[in-house]
């Protein structure tokens, strides 16, 4: 086992001289790892925030002598190892640099059985050839570098034991100093006001801004916002016209980018004026007026709703966004609005022809339309310059001498009727106007359900096929026979007859069949029929009945009268035994 003295001699053999600090920075070991932005030495807890103390001396760390008493290891210029103390081990195992910007967060690792391990810092500045503490003997591993210039540099770091072991440690850095862009000018107008920011991207946190503003009518400059950390600025133009928005950002180091945005500022103006009722009034009836206006450099002092009668021109309201009108007289008129500056200067208007009327209304006719099973839709065909005219639908049956309400008095000129049954109504209509004057028309209508029965037969039409041209079909609610042309479920109508089928005692069958025989005629006690055919066993389409003499004996039809034949009028009964 070595005594202290032979680990000493032995640690002695392995120390390599300093012979220049070109030396030391050829052999330095560069380690990284990740920090935090403050840096905090593991065994001191010690923070350091020191920035290199610029001096006209050169500092050389190779030549720096020491109190021997401090136990420093001390090298002469003959490159000579005069003294060491090594009772405590120490390695030095690179320096790390983290950039933060505008300064540097520096720190250096190492191997130690000393708890009272001190560092100190120094930098080279290439570019000058001088030597500057940074940060002088102290316990933490750790200090915030903050360079004095974008440039070249060493940052150097010794170490010493307690017992004065002294290692180095040497690391070449370019300093880019802060870095700063600028991404364009967004420009918000608000008011009077011109709001104007800059989007930057920068490392930093000091960086100032300065605005400018350039009227080019007056070809001026001025500063709207001096330096300071915000990166908005904002303005009050005192006219309308064109600007250069201009921005100065400077870094801490003094790097300084420039931006410019063109800008218009418009003049004022009025952006928008209603009249409502809109195209026409009615005596003492209220009409209602709105505007607004755009002031971009605060002129405006005075606004006003005027009117002209056709004679004189008069204020209705000052310095409001809206007001109401009530005219007493027909006539034609002008409305309108100003915007006036302080010089009483009318600096933008609006004017708008108005016209005065009485209400009227003509009612040209009221519309009738089948929409269903005796369902209708009625409207009013009228003529009236009077937009909150309300009307009214009321029907009349004339069977049984009654009026009913189908709508009321309401805004909407249609209305839906369904008719109680089948028969002769008056459809009628009244328009109230403003003025609380009624017009009324009165329309005579028959109510049948045809034309909502026939697009229902079609459409049972078109479900069925047929080996010939020809497709019929009994609505034996409504004693009609539809005929219809065409090919198999791709029908039309031929013909829509009436007809007298089966009585409720004896109804006509329900099926589907084809036409059999046919005939001129046949005998049926004392009544004679005439055009027959035969589709289901002694169901046949014939005419209606007469006498053997020929004479007519009954010729109702549209309602179930026959023992199960279909009865038709006699012309429609030899169409279908000619069909082919």
């Amino acid at each position: 086992m070595l005594n202290r003295k032979e680990r000493n001699m032995k640690k002695l053999k392995n120390i390599i001289a300093l012979s220049t600090f070109i030396f030391l920075l050829a052999f330095s070991a560069k380690v990284s790892f990740a920090l935090d932005d403050e840096v905090v030495d593991s065994s001191t807890n010690d923070v350091t925030t020191q920035q290199a103390q610029s001096t006209d001396e050169n500092v050389d760390p190779v030549n720096v002598q020491e109190d021997e008493n401090a136990g420093i290891a001390t090298q002469e210029n003959d490159n000579n190892l005069n003294a060491v103390n090594a009772g405590f081990d120490l390695s030095l195992n690179g320096i790390c640099l983290l950039e933060k910007g505008t300064y540097d967060n520096v720190g250096v690792a190492y191997e130690t059985n000393d708890p009272n391990i001190q560092f100190r810092w120094l930098q080279y500045d290439v570019e000058n050839q001088k030597w500057s503490v940074v940060s002088d003997w102290r316990t933490g591993n750790w200090i915030t570098w903050t360079p004095p210039r974008a440039g070249d540099f060493w940052i150097y770091v010794e170490a010493k034991t307690s017992d004065g072991n002294v290692q180095t440690s040497v690391y070449g850095h370019h300093h880019e100093g802060a870095s700063l862009q600028l991404n364009g000018i967004c420009v918000l107008p608000s008011g009077t006001m011109t709001t104007m920011g800059v989007a930057y991207e920068t490392n930093d946190p000091n960086i100032q801004f300065q605005w400018k503003v350039y009227d080019l009518s007056t070809q001026k400059w001025s500063i709207v916002k001096p330096w300071s950390a915000s990166n908005w600025g904002s303005f009050q133009p005192t006219h309308a016209g064109d600007y250069w928005l201009y921005v100065e950002a400077l870094t801490s180091d003094g790097k300084m980018k420039t931006s410019v945005y063109g800008h218009r500022i418009f003049k004022s103006t009025i952006t928008g004026f209603s009249v409502s009722p809109d195209s026409v009034g009615y005596p003492n009836s209220t009409t209602h007026l709105s505007a607004s206006y755009y002031d971009s450099i605060g002129c405006i002092t005075r606004t006003k709703f005027i009117l002209y009668d056709g004679n004189t021109w008069s204020s209705i309201a000052e310095n409001v966004n809206e007001c109401d009108w009530t005219p007493v007289n027909t006539g034609s008129y002008l409305l309108g609005y100003q915007i006036i500056n302080q010089s009483n200067n009318v600096i933008d208007q609006k004017i708008s022809g108005y016209y005065v009327q009485n209400p009227y209304a003509t009612i040209n006719n009221v519309d009738v339309l089948e929409s269903g099973n005796l369902t209708y839709n009625i409207s009013t065909d009228v003529s009236t310059n009077d937009s909150g005219a309300q009307y009214r639908f009321l029907s009349y049956d004339l069977s049984s001498g009654r009026w009913e309400t189908i709508q009321d008095y309401s805004y909407s000129k249609s209305a839906t009727w369904h008719a109680p049954h089948e028969g002769s109504y008056w459809v009628h209509t009244e328009v109230l106007l403003r003025d609380g004057s009624v017009k009324t028309f009165t329309k005579g209508f028959n109510a049948t359900g045809t034309e909502y029965r026939k697009s229902v037969m079609l459409n049972v039409a078109n479900n069925y096929a047929s080996s010939t041209n020809y497709c019929l079909l009994v609505d034996r609610a409504t004693h009609k026979v539809g005929v219809f042309k065409g090919s198999s479920y791709n029908w039309s109508y031929l013909y829509y007859w009436d007809c007298s089928d089966g009585k409720p005692s004896t109804p006509t069958v329900s099926g589907t069949f084809k036409v059999q025989s046919r005939g001129y005629y046949f005998d049926s006690g004392n009544s004679r029929c005439f055009w027959y055919t035969q589709f289901h066993g002694n169901y046949l389409f014939h005419s209606v009945l007469y006498n053997k003499n020929g004479t007519l004996q009954d010729g109702r039809l549209g309602m179930g009268l026959s023992h199960g034949c279909v009865r038709l009028d006699i012309n429609n009964a030899k169409w279908i035994v000619s069909a082919k």
